[in-house]
Formats: structure tokens, sequence, C-alpha cells
């Protein structure tokens, strides 16, 4: 028996096969089906079986009724009823009655469902000793869907430009499709062995908000430039780690730090009004360890007038902007949203 309280997404089709003629063949084919559904596709609750029943009513010789359990063509032929139900010792989940008579009493047709209750407990202990419980879980095979609920205004972040972010996701993922309605209902399906888990959190990770001043752990670094890199704190959401935020001291190269594909906890600084990020490693060190700060403040003494981008004298102008240093490129990224 499958839950209905829970959305069930599947429509299964059984087949089954008799060879030969008998009214409990109805019934097997309930067994047949509770026990293949429950190795390949659905999360069953509990197991079903089926049992047909049939009844003879007493004459003046012999005034008690008769009933029959799992009976064959000719006793439904003679008989004066018979009924197939499924259910478990719980009680019953179908029903289906043929009478001949003009009718039975009451006391009959409670004898007559104790009877069929215990044959079908006596089918489910046969099927126990040759097929296990159900898994619980989803074959392996079957196709996957999932749903979920995002705030209408990530649709468009959802979606991503001509369709691109639910591409990547498709492509990443190996589901088969992504749909987004206007109301922000998201629909995911793919083929047994897709990470349909793993689309769902690219999603969910594209519409969080991120927090300014929150560390983000064992974040992915997407790509080194040489002013800094590319950090995705989020699934498909970075921000940038600029060269002078990497560590504790000045750093000559990007790669002396970290490399692409490596993972560092980052800081959020900032979000500047086009929505970029800007993180820093630096941040997250000088929290776990604060005695580094006399340390970077050193370092930071010893560097050039021009190089720090101070001011020198003379009328109290800077020294010519032509008297600075190099100064770091940030690839158009704008570190301040002036």
């Amino acid at each position: 028996m499958v839950n209905l309280r829970r959305r069930i997404h599947f429509v299964s089709f059984f087949l089954s096969f008799s060879l030969s003629l008998s009214l409990s063949l109805l019934s097997a084919d309930v067994c047949t089906s509770t026990s293949s559904s429950s190795l390949f596709l659905i999360k069953n609750n509990r197991k079903v079986a089926g049992v047909a029943m049939g009844l003879i009513l007493g004459d003046e010789k012999h005034p008690e009724a008769i009933v029959l359990t799992d009976i064959l063509g000719s006793e439904d032929a003679l008989g004066d009823m018979d009924f197939k139900c499924a259910g478990d010792s719980d009680g019953f989940t179908a029903f289906q009655m043929d009478i001949k008579v003009e009718g039975i009493t009451l006391d009959v047709m409670r004898n007559a469902l104790e009877e069929a209750r215990l044959g079908i407990v006596h089918v489910l202990g046969e099927m126990e000793k040759s097929n296990p419980a159900p898994r619980g879980t989803m074959g392996a095979n079957a196709p996957q869907i999932s749903k979920m609920s995002v705030n209408p205004k990530f649709i468009g972040k959802v979606i991503g430009k001509g369709g691109e972010t639910i591409k990547g996701i498709i492509e990443r993922t190996g589901v088969s499709s992504i749909d987004v309605d206007d109301a922000g209902n998201v629909t995911i399906t793919g083929p047994g062995g897709c990470d349909i888990d793993g689309a769902r959190e690219v999603i969910e990770g594209i519409c969080l908000e991120p927090e300014v001043g929150k560390i983000y752990r064992n974040c992915e670094v997407k790509k080194i430039l040489e002013f800094g890199c590319f950090v995705e704190i989020f699934p498909g959401v970075d921000g940038l780690c600029h060269i002078s935020e990497l560590e504790v001291g000045r750093v000559a190269n990007v790669v002396d730090v970290i490399k692409e594909g490596e993972k560092m906890d980052v800081k959020l600084l900032e979000i500047n009004g086009r929505g970029q990020m800007k993180l820093s490693r630096r941040e997250v060190l000088l929290e776990e360890d604060p005695e580094l700060a006399g340390d970077d403040n050193q370092e930071r003494g010893r560097r050039p007038a021009q190089e720090q981008g101070g001011r020198s004298g003379g009328r109290g102008g800077r020294s010519g902007g032509r008297g600075r240093g190099p100064r770091r490129d940030s690839g158009g990224f704008d570190m301040d949203d002036n």
C-alpha cells in the first residue's frame, strides 16, 4: 500500500499473464503487483495480498453456510456467492462480490470476511518467504521527479540568460528537464541514476541571499586571475577574492596561496550596487588567529609609501599620481561602489 498523503508522481502499469483458469488467479495479480512494485519502483508502506472466496448456503439437513477459501472455477459456478478481496491483516483495500441468492445474513457475511482475512494473512506469510520487505526507496532505474518552490524574484536568476543557467544544471547533473512557472514552482525530472538532489541543491543555492559579514566554509576556487580569484560560495554563485585579501601580509602571485579547484574559507565583506561580491580569506585568518594582526601591520608598515597609495608632502597634494607605484588590476570588477 502506498501512502497517499505523499505526492506520488508516477502511474504504474502492471501486466500479468495467467496460464490456467481459476478465480484465485485474479487475486494473485494483486500479490504479483505488490511484490514487483516493492522491488523496483514504488515506496510501499505495507504489502497487500488477494484471495478468492466462495459460499454455499445450507439446506434443511445442513443449515449452516459453508465458506470456501481459494475457490476453483467449478466452485464459483455451483456456489451461491463468490467474492474477491485484497488487503492485509489490518483491513481490506478492495472488494468485489457476485451473489446468486436473494440475500445473506450479517453473521454469514461477517464469518466470510474473517475467513478471507485469515486467507490473506496466510498468503502474505508465503510471500514473505520468497520476497524481501519493501525497500522504502525508489529503485535505481526508476525515473525521478522532484518539485520545489522558489521566490518568484529569483526566477530569472534560476533560468539564466537564454536559459543558460538551467542548461548548465542539466548538463552537470544529468537531469532531463527543469521547468519553472510564473509562481516560482520548479519541477525537475530525470532518468534513473541522475543527480536530481544535486540539481535541487544548485537551485537552492542560486536562490540563497548572501549575508555580508558571514564566513562561508569550504568554498571552491573556480577561476584564477592575476588580480585575485573567483570563489563559489553557493552552487553557481561566486565572488571575487582580491589578491590583497588572500593572505595576512603581501602576496606576490595568487597561485602562491591557492590554485584553481582548491577550497578555502572566505568572508563576505560587501555586495556592491551591481550585485558583485567582495570576499576575503585574510579576514577569516585574522578572526581565527588575532595575533596575526600584528604581523600584518608590520608588513604594511614596511611597504613603500607609493605602494600603499599614501600622500606625500608638498602643498598637500599627491606625489603626482605619477609617483605612485604599480597598481593591481581588478579585471573590471568594481572593488568600491562609488
